[in-house]
């Protein structure tokens, strides 16, 4: 009999197997042809953006995937021009119009993502995360939030921390980038102060679900306009980006809250939320786009029209300046002149754990620095950007990036198992992890596994101030607030 549970065993199997072949075939020097990689790498996407169904929305797998994808989109111009180029860097250019580099390029990515969708699958077709769930069931009670004074005081923090990361110029005044216009955070070696940031917004926003239905609304208003100030103001109008992650963190928190009826029973709103969102998210996707080309232009007040700054932003932007790191590893691979690191770096991330502003203060040098990361290998072909498919080829060759993407999909299938349940620290690590989720992707490991101790360490400085407070409000179940927010609103 066909269930879900053995349909998903059956396709992490068929992912896996394919990865593998995959990874074998590179290792024999076998590669698809281009424009059969390219239709195979995005038609292997959709049916894996389409197929997962770790929880209701699956939305932290089906962002990976977006991630992931988004770098390789550039690609698509092969498929009608074989004279294509999507980057104008002589060193780039000289790279591009070799296709068999480009489907050298294609073939890691399609081992790779398979070997992503083996994970997610695998994790769908456990029972991996179903304890977690069934004990959330059992919130123990009373338990407590943040008061008034607590959580104005975490939201002021959460916006001084992405201010020391601030360009110290608008785009109005100096033209983004520009020698001079950082932020204090290069002079503390504080370059993770951005996420420091953002995680701090989503613990504020997850203790706002565990309040009371009146505190609960405040909180969320004082979360929005916080966020809002410093999408504007220390963001948008200083040429940085970095905060769509912490967006999507906020939507993905707040589309996947669970709600309950009187009875326990849950009432899904999830499909009505993400109507809601649609239309601010497409506004915001093309303002961002748009500031992407035109940081660069307004300090001169020379500015081009909406049309052409939306196809600069599309071809010429960060996901686009990503690909360039495959590209120059397909390249060093071509030539013979790859050096394997057997581990090296991963060594190196552990090395690099402590927090930069406390080596910078005690004089040393960490293995991997925001300023001179290892990860950035291409000087001349990439001026930065590191997909996620990179460091496991580094280390380890094809069949490192089968292996290790595999381990990545089943923890990120395991963290949306887990983070539409009602546990505080589980929602807390679903948002960090999204609010990380574009960096890490896009610029390497240590941007999750920044997040992952950021996030501890604001749990526990959380879980210790309520401790320590003891008066402040109790927290109750989310069955017992709909049906107060139902009874007060009968009245």
């Amino acid at each position: 009999m066909d269930t879900p549970r053995s349909s998903a065993s059956i396709a992490a199997v068929g992912f896996g197997l394919l990865a593998v072949w995959c990874a074998a075939l590179f290792a024999l020097g076998v590669y698809p042809p281009l424009q059969i990689a390219i239709l195979g790498l995005f038609g292997l996407a959709g049916w894996g953006f389409w197929s997962v169904r770790l929880t209701q929305l699956s939305l932290l797998p089906r962002l990976m995937i977006v991630l992931y994808m988004m770098p390789f989109s550039v690609t698509l111009g092969y498929l009608g021009s074989s004279d294509y180029t999507w980057w104008w860097t002589p060193a780039a250019l000289a790279l591009l119009s070799d296709h068999v580099l480009i489907e050298q390029m294609m073939a890691i990515g399609i081992t790779g993502l398979a070997a992503l969708l083996a994970g997610l699958k695998a994790i769908e077709a456990s029972r991996v995360g179903e304890r977690d769930l069934a004990d959330a069931a059992a919130v123990e009670s009373p338990r407590r939030t943040l008061d008034v004074i607590a959580f104005v005081a975490a939201l002021a923090l959460a916006t001084a921390l992405s201010w020391v990361y601030a360009p110290r110029t608008s785009i109005f005044e100096e033209m983004y980038a520009a020698e001079g216009t950082e932020g204090i955070y290069q002079d503390l070696n504080f370059y993770g102060a951005f996420l420091a940031s953002y995680i701090l917004f989503v613990l504020l926003f997850v203790d706002a679900e565990y309040s009371h239905p009146a505190a609960r609304r405040w909180k969320r208003l004082g979360v929005l306009g916080t966020t809002l100030f410093t999408l504007v103001f220390l963001q948008l109008l200083r040429g940085d980006r970095e905060i769509v992650g912490l967006l999507a963190a906020l939507a993905i928190l707040y589309v996947t809250e669970p709600m309950r009826d009187r009875a326990g029973r849950v009432a899904s709103k999830a499909w009505r939320r993400m109507l809601g969102l649609a239309l601010p998210i497409l506004v915001l996707v093309v303002v961002l786009i748009a500031v992407g080309a035109a940081r660069f232009e307004l300090s001169g007040g020379d500015v081009s029209a909406l049309g052409e700054l939306l196809a600069a932003g599309f071809t010429h932007s960060t996901w686009t300046a990503v690909l360039l790191t495959n590209l120059a590893m397909a390249a060093q691979l071509q030539d013979g002149r790859i050096e394997y690191l057997y581990g090296e770096t991963y060594v190196q991330y552990l090395l690099s754990l402590a927090p930069g502003i406390a080596t910078h203060y005690l004089g040393f040098e960490r293995p991997i620095e925001a300023k001179n990361n290892p990860g950035y290998w291409f000087i001349g072909i990439s001026s930065g950007g590191n997909h996620v498919i990179n460091v496991p080829f580094k280390n380890f060759g094809i069949f490192g990036v089968a292996g290790i993407l595999c381990i990545y999909g089943m923890a990120i299938g395991y963290w949306e198992k887990t983070g539409v349940g009602e546990r505080r620290w589980y929602r807390l690590v679903y948002g960090a992890i999204t609010a990380s989720s574009f960096m890490w992707f896009w610029y390497a490991d240590m941007n999750v596994i920044r997040a992952l101790m950021g996030a501890g360490a604001l749990w526990l400085g959380y879980r210790g101030w309520l401790a320590f407070a003891g008066g402040v409000v109790k927290d109750v179940r989310w069955a017992d607030t709909v049906a107060l927010s139902e009874s007060g609103s009968s009245r």
